[in-house]
């Protein structure tokens, strides 16, 4: 942890020392440091509860899930960098020691090279997971299908191509990735390669511009001939009152053990949210919307009992501009476990 901690340390460093030459370089509308954040501070009640010692106990936990920190700098016409950090709270379950703080994103984009095309490099973000959070809009409730059961990272250290489509009619994405994740080192000399294509394809249109459709598709083996794919899509649709996105992934795994055998596993799942606000223009209940999204993963189709099903159910209200307060109740339904979880959970998300 302490040679991870110096790495990070130098990262930080080296890229402060380059912002700032650039900086003193060239004055002007390039090279000013901008930076937000985003925090997500929880509240979690247990209705279900826990026997102990032949007493019902109800756990119940404040926590902290994300403090994003990102630092922005457009250095020229071509040039932009942004460097991102995150808190890790799993380690405060674990080692009871505090927050670790992780590179979320580290990357420079470079634009006006190749017509319609943006060139990123670096520690970035993956191509599905970020659009489907940013369609859904509330991952301090959940994240992504594919991210929230753990067979796809958020981030990942790599290439990237976004191709516009002109007229407003989405993107394509095409990213060679070390496969591992942002929290994880490359292990292996092959790249994960994935394609993402975006479509939105009435933008004209006044009713349903905000209509959408995406694809991924992803492969990764590595120098075991370890698989492992992601196939993916979501349908989605927003407009002042609604915003509806669903979402269907399925992985592909394969497995080498000791023996140079081999283990296929194959997952699968969908999701449905919604989040539906008032029909009003004028006064506080403008501010108000419902939430609710179902999802169900299968994490192997061939194996029995092991299909989790959650079902979340709430209200926002957005305080001001960019404080928005949220409280849900979710039941989680895994059938590896006796019975089902409920949880209340009170949330808010600020971001500045």
């Amino acid at each position: 942890m302490k040679i991870k901690g110096l790495m990070i340390s130098i990262i930080v460093l080296l890229g402060i020392g380059l912002i700032g030459s650039v900086y003193a370089a060239s004055p002007g509308k390039f090279a000013i440091i901008n930076i937000s954040g985003e925090m997500y501070l929880n509240y979690l009640y247990n209705i279900t509860g826990v026997e102990v010692n032949k007493e019902t106990k109800r756990p119940n936990e404040f926590t902290v899930d994300r403090v994003y920190i990102n630092t922005r700098s457009t250095l020229s016409d071509k040039v932009a960098i942004r460097f991102t950090t995150d808190v890790d709270p799993k380690v405060v379950d674990k080692a009871k020691q505090g927050y670790v703080i992780l590179v979320k994103y580290a990357y420079a984009d470079l634009t006006n090279i190749v017509p319609l095309t943006k060139l990123t490099l670096g520690l970035l973000g993956n191509s599905y997971v970020g659009l489907a959070d940013g369609l859904w809009g509330n991952r301090i409730v959940s994240k992504s299908l594919l991210d929230q059961y753990k067979v796809m990272s958020s981030a990942d250290i790599g290439l990237s191509a976004t191709v516009t489509i002109p007229q407003g009619y989405g993107d394509i994405v095409l990213q060679a990735l070390n496969g591992g994740g942002y929290k994880l080192l490359e292990t292996n000399t092959n790249k994960a390669l994935s394609a993402r294509l975006y479509l939105t394809p009435l933008p004209q249109n006044p009713t349903l511009k905000g209509l959408g459709i995406a694809g991924l598709v992803y492969i990764d083996k590595d120098d075991a001939d370890n698989a492992k794919n992601r196939f993916a899509g979501l349908v989605t649709f927003k407009n002042s009152i609604v915003n509806l996105i669903g979402e269907f992934g399925t992985s592909q795994d394969t497995i080498i053990n000791k023996e140079k055998k081999s283990e296929d596993i194959s997952g699968m799942g969908f999701s449905a949210a919604a989040e539906v606000k008032l029909p009003v223009e004028e006064g506080p209940l403008k501010n108000l919307a419902f939430i609710g999204r179902l999802d169900s993963w299968d994490k192997n189709t061939d194996k029995e009992k092991d299909e989790v099903m959650r079902i979340i159910a709430g209200v926002s209200y957005e305080i001001s501009k960019g404080v928005k307060a949220i409280v849900t109740l979710q039941n989680t339904d895994d059938k590896n476990k006796d019975k089902a979880n409920q949880d209340i959970v009170g949330q808010l998300y600020v971001k500045f």
